[in-house]
Parts: C-alpha cells; structure tokens; sequence
C-alpha cells in the first residue's frame, strides 16, 4: 500500500471515551480512533455500521445482570456484534463514533463494564 492509499475498511483498536448510562438498559458508547483508522471511519455517517469483537470483556458483577439473562451471560463470545453508529465526530487526526446499545445478551451484558481508556478491537466496512 503506497502513501497515498487509504484503507476502505479493517480491524482497527479503539479508545473507549465513554460508556454513560442513558436509560434503565441503554447506554451510549464512545469510541476514538486515530491515525489511519481515523481516516477510515471519517467516511461513514450515522446509520452506517461497525461490528464490535468482545470476547475479552469482563463481566459485570451477578447484581448487574438482569435475571432474564443470567444464564446467556456466562456464555463465550465467538462472533462480533454489529451495531449502527449514532454519531461521529471527526477531527484532524481522531474520530470519535458513538454507539447506543441496549442489555439484550451476552455481548451487551459485557459491553456495560467498558470503561474509558480500555481498547476494543472496531471492523468496519
């Protein structure tokens, strides 16, 4: 790939900038990237999606789970979760895409325990 060629999509590490509680099962998820990356995502627009690898997310404690998914908690994650972006934010050199997600299973369950500074891995295309 010369200077002058962008990549159209990849798997690219994100920031988290923020994971705020927005409603009684939602959440708003913040996401930097930068460099390269930041050039990628600049393109997209709200609707569009990006797909979320968190098979290394931490559960929360059992107290935070709701009861109707206790169970599908435990389970390991193999696939990456799609999510359409909210908002993007770019700048000269960073993007920030904000995600709204709601409790709905195992990967979602894991994604309330993202704090900001923790990198998830971002695919996009």
């Amino acid at each position: 790939m010369t200077q002058t060629q962008v990549r159209t999509r990849g798997d690219s590490l994100a920031r988290v900038t923020h994971n705020q509680q927005i409603g009684p099962s939602y959440f708003r998820l913040g996401l930097q990237l930068e460099g390269e990356a930041a050039q990628i995502y600049a393109r997209f627009r709200p609707g569009q999606f990006v797909e979320l690898k968190l098979d290394n997310a931490a559960l929360p404690a059992p107290a935070a789970i709701p009861p109707e998914l206790a169970d599908l908690a435990q389970r390991y994650i193999i696939l990456r979760r799609p999510f359409s972006l909210c908002s993007l934010e770019v700048e000269a050199t960073s993007a920030i895409l904000e995600i709204i997600y709601g409790i709905i299973g195992p990967g979602t369950v894991r994604m309330t325990k993202l704090q900001p500074g923790q990198s998830v891995s971002v695919l996009g295309v």
